[in-house]
């Protein structure tokens, strides 16, 4: 099985795998599905929040503040960087949850100051699956 996000490439991926020696044969496209789409909801709309994190200097310190973030279930994705002093989040309701992100890496006994908060953009992709049947694959 693959999914893909372009039905073109379906042809391409069975022709790399009969290069390497295998029989490989689509049985089936699955068409792409419908997303549906809502009015915005302010409650799920995601931002990016870009921070300094000051008293960071091991590998250690990264560890504690990502401890202390990952408790926080607003929180979608972090990145902390101990080379640069400064961490990125994306959170859900900035004006509530930035400041319980700084109260928890306060806490934890690092500074921290918001560079900027930016909402995400997301592009909705659509892909499809494809069922492939492969054969000759098998373990001597």
């Amino acid at each position: 099985m693959a999914v893909v996000d372009d039905k073109r490439l379906v042809n391409r991926i069975q022709q790399i795998i009969e290069d390497v020696g295998y029989d490989c044969e689509v049985v089936e496209i699955v068409p792409l599905e419908k997303q549906a789409s809502g009015p915005a909801d302010e409650h799920n709309k995601l931002f990016k929040v870009s921070a300094s994190v000051g008293g960071m200097t091991c590998a250690s310190c990264v560890n504690a503040v990502n401890e202390q973030v990952k408790l926080l279930p607003f929180i979608k994705s972090f990145n902390v960087s101990l080379m640069n002093n400064s961490a990125e989040f994306v959170i859900t309701e900035p004006k509530v949850n930035v400041e319980k992100i700084k109260e928890s890496i306060e806490d934890a006994g690092y500074e921290f100051s918001v560079v900027s908060v930016m909402p995400v953009v997301t592009v909705k992709s659509q892909s499809r699956t494809v069922n492939l049947s492969v054969t000759g694959m098998f373990c001597r």
